[in-house]
């Protein structure tokens, strides 16, 4: 059985198929297990393995226990949550009076002008 090594970040980063730059964040995060030596950052073996499975949630509704809520709309299942609602009008009312606006805006043309 071969030994695994420890890998360097862009070694990771083309086994994995995640940018160096992702990869760096999650080591400052501290999410992904690392070492130093001098300035270079190295990943011990099993680290990416431990920090996906840290990172894997199970399917919401798996097939041996299917819920039936899982079977309703995205919309449907919407307006069963509870929460902010009225916060969440307010919210939608703001961001559909900034569209509303910056549409109008974009109707001008250089002069200032409404369009007609």
């Amino acid at each position: 059985m071969a030994e695994e090594s420890v890998l360097t970040m862009k070694e990771l980063s083309k086994r994995v198929g995640v940018s160096e730059g992702q990869l760096r964040q999650l080591v400052r995060d501290q999410r992904l297990r690392c070492f130093k030596i001098g300035s270079r950052i190295y990943i011990p073996p099993g680290a990416w393995e431990e920090f996906l499975a840290t990172q894997t949630e199970a399917p919401r509704c798996p097939d041996a226990e299917k819920d039936p809520a899982c079977d309703s709309s995205i919309a449907g299942a919407a307006t069963t949550l509870s929460g902010p609602s009225g916060d969440a009008r307010a919210s939608a009312r703001r961001a559909q009076q900034t569209f509303e606006k910056l549409k109008s805006l974009s109707k001008r043309s250089s002069t200032g002008a409404p369009a007609p």
